[in-house]
């Protein structure tokens, strides 16, 4: 029975080189989406085919040339972010805790966000609760926020339609809201009891 020789592993200098110009961009915008920095994906791009260059013995032929390079070039975005990192000074540094403190912030709180969040999903919960065409017209009105004329447009309603659905799904609301427990601050439908 005779044998077959397997072909050594690696990629050949040329076979390389010619790889990676036809997928530099598609490299190149991997890197970005890391690192966010074009002249930084750049530099990595390059430095992606030079170690490539360096490791084309070990390329065994498991998986595309593209996947390998790829694979290289999502690891270098990853070591260069920790590096930035690394050398971003630390907030125990004498005066740098200061400095972070006195920069407004530029959104709400973390327990803003998530009070937010929480209220968000008793909406969500209630609202999925109503049947389907007072669902609409309440999500229209409240977080859509659109004028009673634009919801009439929009459904081809009549005005008198679009508020007795809207009312009558404002009071099932407030009696299935009884019966959840509600996240601090919610919505007061009762406020809108009557639409002008």
């Amino acid at each position: 029975m005779a044998t077959v020789a397997l072909a050594p592993p690696g990629i050949s200098a040329e076979e390389l080189t010619a790889e990676f110009l036809r997928c530099r961009r598609q490299l190149q915008a991997i890197i970005f989406r890391v690192v966010r920095s074009w002249d930084e994906s750049q530099a990595l791009t390059q430095d992606c085919f030079l170690r490539a260059y360096r490791a084309r013995h070990t390329f065994n032929g498991q998986a595309s040339a593209t996947t390998w390079l790829t694979r290289i070039a999502i690891n270098l975005s990853y070591e260069w972010l920790r590096r930035v990192r690394h050398n971003f000074f630390s907030a125990e540094q004498p005066g740098v805790a200061a400095e972070v403190r006195a920069v407004p912030a530029a959104g709400p709180t973390p327990e803003q966000a998530l009070l937010s969040r929480n209220r968000a999903e008793f909406i969500d919960q209630l609202l999925h609760r109503l049947p389907p065409h007072q669902r609409e017209l309440m999500q229209f009105r409240y977080l859509e926020e659109m004028s009673m004329e634009e919801i009439v447009a929009r459904t081809g309603l009549s005005m008198s339609t679009v508020k007795a659905r809207l009312n009558r799904a404002r009071a099932t609301l407030r009696k299935r809201a009884a019966h959840l427990r509600a996240p601090l601050q919610t919505p007061n439908f009762s406020s809108h009891a009557t639409i002008q």
